[in-house]
């Protein structure tokens, strides 16, 4: 059965299908006489239509009215809904149950309007989730976490707080400094170096500020791994380039930030190591990354955009419950220092892990399955030499380890016997192997 994943971050709206991604689009919406142009399309025509471009629906998602000229468009909700709508298009044929992953700022009446869109424009949901928790999932530290996100007019910071054995995410909301203001202010930097460079004004025009804005943000991303220092502009007349330094994309970030410095701050607590997990969102930010390390006691890490995805396949079983209601997750069972929790589904009924994934290739347990007994194509059989063991005892199944063997479960190094479930992860000799159930 198929499972789309719909994840909510207006900056674009990730779409996969079983773990696949298949459609990326932006919260933009355009009107343009009677057309509606919404997600890239719309995006493509914000700087020509500026007074009917908007950008806000999904952040404000309500019904307060708006100043638009289409028969269709009265309030934030009805941009929301024709995006959702278009959305679900273009996978419905392909999706047979849906999971919603929605900002932790989204008030219970933005959740509730979001539900009721859903269910208008026929999508099977299935659950909703908190995308700072499912991108957290696979992380077992017993200290601090905060997640660090951007959308595209505010910033997001959640702190995932461990009561009672449980996660909980709690978010806040640094407003006005997303990524339309960034952008907007990368373009103005770009656009002066191109005057003082070569007298062009890419701003001049409504077409050349379009193809600027149009290239600002992949080519902001793509210095995530080389620092490029020319900017190129693809006119009808040749391509334009110009030289940028990385302390003028810099100097355009002089409040915003500082504003994440302190938010952050605020958020750690006294004689506690904190680890602040930043979004792929934040990918090729120039000296974010610096001004972050300089926090005392943080350990910075980076997301990766498989993170929120990854974090709903290993809780599907708790995340997909009965028809109604439909599940909210708002926590996780957590790890402590000595019992691995176990998870039940919303029916109260506990899934046992039935096999080992590895390479694509499902290995039961049964009672008893040695790891290094796995049979896998050279080189990796060679690679897999702990002595890792599974044992399966009634409805529970068990991981044995010493510690001489370097066995991680979830990220964390065991020694001796602890309970496993599906979702987990076990790691030896860099060799990667996921518990799963399989009826």
């Amino acid at each position: 059965m198929s499972i789309g994943l719909i994840e909510i971050n207006d900056s674009s709206i990730d779409v996969s299908i079983d773990g696949q991604p298949v459609l990326q689009s932006p919260g933009y919406a355009v009107i343009d006489g009677q057309r509606l142009l919404l997600g890239a399309q719309a995006m493509q025509q914000a700087r020509l239509l500026p007074q009917w471009t908007h950008t806000r629906f999904w952040q404000q998602l309500d019904t307060q009215p708006l100043v638009a000229d289409h028969p269709q468009v009265r309030h934030s909700a009805d941009l929301a809904f024709a995006h959702l709508t278009s959305i679900w298009a273009a996978i419905k044929q392909d999706t047979e149950q849906v999971i919603l992953a929605i900002p932790g700022d989204y008030t219970s009446a933005q959740l509730s309007l979001l539900l009721g869109m859903a269910k208008e424009v026929g999508l099977p949901i299935r659950g909703l989730v908190d995308t700072a928790l499912m991108a957290t999932a696979g992380q077992h530290p017993t200290h601090q976490l905060l997640v660090l996100d951007i959308h595209l007019h505010r910033v997001t910071l959640s702190h995932l707080q461990n009561r009672e054995g449980r996660r909980w995410s709690k978010t806040k909301t640094l407003a006005d400094t997303g990524l339309y203001r960034l952008w907007d202010r990368w373009a103005n930097t770009i656009a002066t170096q191109f005057i003082k460079d070569s007298r062009y004004d890419p701003l001049h025009l409504a077409a050349s500020e379009q193809l600027l804005y149009d290239a600002v943000p992949n080519w902001i991303t793509s210095r995530e791994h080389h620092v490029e220092t020319t900017f190129s502009l693809a006119l009808e007349t040749g391509v334009l380039q110009t030289p940028v330094a990385t302390e003028q994309l810099v100097a355009a970030c002089v409040s915003f930030y500082p504003a994440i410095i302190q938010a952050v701050n605020a958020q750690i607590e006294p004689g506690q190591t904190t680890t602040l997990l930043v979004s792929h969102r934040f990918a090729g930010f120039p000296g974010l990354m610096d001004a972050l390390a300089l926090l005392r006691g943080v350990t910075v890490e980076k997301l990766s955009a498989e993170a929120v995805r990854h974090g709903v396949a290993q809780h599907l079983d708790w995340i997909i419950g009965p028809d109604e209601p439909i599940s909210h997750i708002t926590s996780l069972a957590q790890a402590h220092a000595d019992v691995v929790a176990t998870t039940e589904s919303p029916s109260g009924i506990h899934r046992r892990a039935t096999h080992v994934l590895v390479n694509n290739h499902a290995v039961a347990i049964g009672q008893t399955l040695k790891l290094k007994d796995i049979h896998l194509a050279p080189p990796l059989a060679a690679a897999v030499r702990s002595r890792g063991i599974l044992h399966c005892h009634a409805d529970q199944v068990l991981i044995e380890a010493v510690r001489a063997d370097e066995v991680y479960l979830n990220q964390q190094l065991v020694d001796g016997q602890f309970p496993v479930k599906p979702g987990d992860q076990l790691v030896l000799d860099s060799q990667s192997f996921t518990l799963i159930s399989i009826d």
